[in-house]
């Protein structure tokens, strides 16, 4: 066997040393190299690793949050930094089932109905109807009025946001001492009696906004103030005031600006968000003014006469002057149900569950006063306690062939039914209301 020569091994693994560090050498460098160019921003094309974008949908997103009622442009759907737009990738199922738009000119020029946070793709639903003005105005519903009022004034309603339903009622106090003076016509008894009910507070409550909508919640506005002085001159210093815009009937306009303008209690009352809710068919009833009904009782025993001042009910007959009589549920009819007299009836009380309304709401709201038009009849949907019956609840067909719609108790015997309102009195309010009296004999 021939021997390897120490010489030749020696110089073998030299050359091995080399080779390896002049790759480590190499491999080190391009290392910093790309690290360098990475570090300052240069685009390195083979590091740009993205997903996989075949058979995906570009939906386009907004680059920043927009606030609502704003008009779109091109401006609002491009990267300030790049101009670019900002797209999404969707795979077409999903662009299908969640009905994104993927069309610029179908986003353009359209108004957004609520603030619409970045990063998000476009739908229906994110917008007003065609042809929509931008700004506040956007969010007045049809047919009402905005007005811009000062929440110091008003009650309950720093805590509401846009879109919330209101109600909104004022109360002023009533001088009852000088109601009784000036239906007093004697001395003596009347006036102690006068006195003594003259020290029971009353207060006369209106209902001056039924179903309004908060348009702009309470913001903070600064207004200039102006003042004079001998040393300084004119000064222009700031106030900060808090306002808040709602939508009222044009028709309750001119009683709310009165209200604030006399210096009224004014409370806001928030109605029930829950989509359930029966919206203009529940009703918050006025509160009656006791200046209005105010009995006097006189009283004659041989030469002595008498004179008593009392704090009555509105009669049978004032009542129906001003106000209607609205027949409301008195308990939860579940959809596709036939109506009863018992659906309509205080089980407590046994008499007919009412309200009384001003006619020009009845009008407005098409409301049914008529209990032979609902009892017998097929509800289209769920009705809930203390709400008033609309035509649009029941269904347009009649009962079906052979079924026999049973009359309603108030049809079916109107003297007995008479005789128990007229025994009992009619209910004017949601809850324990006042009692209309019988009618006085003559």
């Amino acid at each position: 066997m021939k021997r390897v020569s120490t010489r030749r091994l020696a110089g073998s693994s030299s050359s091995y040393k080399t080779a390896s560090l002049l790759l480590v050498t190499l491999l080190g460098g391009g290392i910093a190299t790309v690290a360098g160019l990475w570090a300052a921003g240069v685009e390195i094309p083979f590091l740009k690793m993205g997903p996989d974008l075949r058979g995906k949908v570009a939906v386009p997103t907004n680059p920043r949050p927009i606030l609502a009622y704003t008009k779109l442009t091109r401006d609002d759907l491009l990267v300030p930094e790049t101009h670019l737009p900002r797209y999404m990738y969707l795979s077409p199922e999903d662009v299908k089932r969640l009905g994104v738009i993927t069309d610029f000119n179908k986003i353009v020029g359209r108004v957004v109905d609520h603030d619409k946070p970045a990063f998000f793709p476009f739908v229906d639903t994110d917008f007003l109807p065609t042809g929509t003005r931008p700004g506040i105005v956007a969010a007045i519903p049809p047919g009402k009025r905005a007005i811009t009022v000062d929440v110091s004034k008003i009650e309950g309603i720093h805590a509401l946001k846009a879109g919330d339903r209101i109600d909104i009622l004022s109360s002023t106090p009533i001088d009852m001492q000088k109601v009784f003076q000036r239906g007093s016509t004697s001395p003596g008894t009347a006036g102690v009696s006068a006195g003594i009910l003259a020290q029971v507070k009353q207060a006369r409550v209106r209902v001056l906004v039924q179903n309004g909508a908060l348009v702009s919640p309470v913001r903070t506005r600064v207004i200039p103030i102006n003042s004079n002085s001998l040393t300084q001159g004119s000064v222009t210093r700031t106030k900060p005031i808090q306002e808040a815009i709602i939508a009222v009937d044009p028709e309750e306009i001119a009683p709310l600006t009165e209200a604030i303008a006399i210096e009224a209690s004014i409370t806001c009352v928030a109605r029930s968000g829950l989509p359930d809710d029966p919206g203009e068919a529940s009703i918050t009833p006025a509160g009656v003014d006791p200046s209005e009904h105010i009995a006097v009782i006189e009283r004659i025993v041989g030469a002595h006469r008498e004179v008593f001042f009392v704090a009555g009910t509105p009669t049978k007959d004032e009542d129906t002057k001003k106000l209607v009589k609205v027949p409301m549920c008195d308990k939860r009819i579940p959809a596709k149900t036939k109506v009863t007299f018992d659906h309509l009836t205080d089980p407590a009380t046994g008499r007919p569950h009412q309200i009384a309304l001003r006619p020009v709401d009845v009008k407005r709201l098409a409301i049914l006063t008529d209990m032979d038009k609902i009892v017998g009849r097929v509800v289209t949907h769920e009705k809930l306690p203390d709400s008033a019956f609309k035509e649009e609840d029941f269904r347009a067909e009649e009962a079906p062939v052979g079924e026999s719609v049973p009359a309603s108790p108030v049809a079916a015997s109107p003297p007995a039914s008479q005789r128990r309102m007229r025994r009992s009195g009619i209910r004017t309010g949601m809850g324990a209301g006042p009692i209309l009296p019988p009618p006085s004999p003559q």
